[in-house]
């Protein structure tokens, strides 16, 4: 290929990975707005709490209808709080965590794939998938950031699961820190109990059969106590407002275990 047609397929290539990124920076930027709108109401008294004192674990770890989501409410405060009450830094935090998903893709399409050429298409597709307009809901809602996140979560666990140059401990430690985060982002993060074992169970990452049975046997052990605790009194306990139909002290795993796996 000649050498100025060589350079035009490059731009043409760069252009298209980095063009839905660049138009949802815009779009966030243009459109989000410092306003609180339905379950934005339900962070505000954490809020009071971080400033006037009186915040406890329970309330960073209390049921959310079928969530726990202790991670989603330390970025929603210390946002406010950084950004003097400004809500939108919970739209930036969508934002980054779907942009930085996208890079940690690339980096695991680049193990799996190989050669740029051979990489670069699938993820140019993947970021129009992740910087798509149909996200405009956990974009620009701000209290919908902890939807972005359990995806993640995931890519980071499998970047950490697939290193070669992490050791056992560091890799399941890493892994292990990955799985819980998701989980406790929205509920459908608990999906990555399951998924990031049977990577390891599969062979990602690790160097020999008797590696994977036995990452896989200690990953799977931690992730059924993490389970344990997070089920255990799971119950809704926010205001009615809030509870789209749930009473509160609502029992959601014995009602709806369909919802709280596969919730949003």
């Amino acid at each position: 290929m000649p050498s100025a047609a060589r350079w035009l397929w490059t731009f043409f290539q760069i252009a298209l990975l980095a063009l839905p990124v660049v138009l949802l920076y815009k779009a966030v930027r243009l459109f989000r707005f410092n306003t609180l709108f339905l379950d934005d109401w339900y962070y505000v008294p954490f809020y009071e709490k971080a400033v006037k004192g009186g915040l406890t674990l329970h309330d960073l770890f209390a049921g959310y209808l079928e969530h726990r989501i202790p991670i989603p409410k330390i970025l929603a405060i210390l946002g406010v709080l950084l950004g003097h009450g400004d809500v939108t830094t919970q739209n930036g935090v969508a934002f980054a965590t779907l942009t930085v998903s996208w890079l940690g893709a690339g980096l695991l399409m680049r193990r799996a794939l190989g050669s740029w050429e051979r990489m670069w298409l699938p993820w140019a597709l993947s970021a129009w998938a992740l910087c798509s307009a149909v996200h405009w809901q956990v974009l620009l809602w701000p209290a919908m950031h902890l939807l972005a996140l359990p995806g993640f979560f995931l890519v980071m666990g499998l970047l950490a699961l697939g290193s070669k140059r992490l050791g056992f401990w560091p890799k399941l430690t890493l892994t292990f820190l990955a799985a819980c985060c998701g989980m406790l982002s929205c509920a459908s993060g608990l999906t990555l109990a399951i998924l990031l074992p049977a990577a390891a169970l599969c062979g990602y990452g690790m160097q020999d059969q008797r590696m994977a049975k036995r990452f896989c046997g200690i990953l799977a052990a931690g992730m059924v106590i993490v389970i344990a605790l997070y089920l255990h009194d799971l119950k809704s306990e926010v205001d009615r407002a809030f509870a789209y139909g749930q009473a509160n002290g609502a029992d959601t795993l014995t009602h709806d275990v369909t919802t709280l796996l596969f919730s949003n």
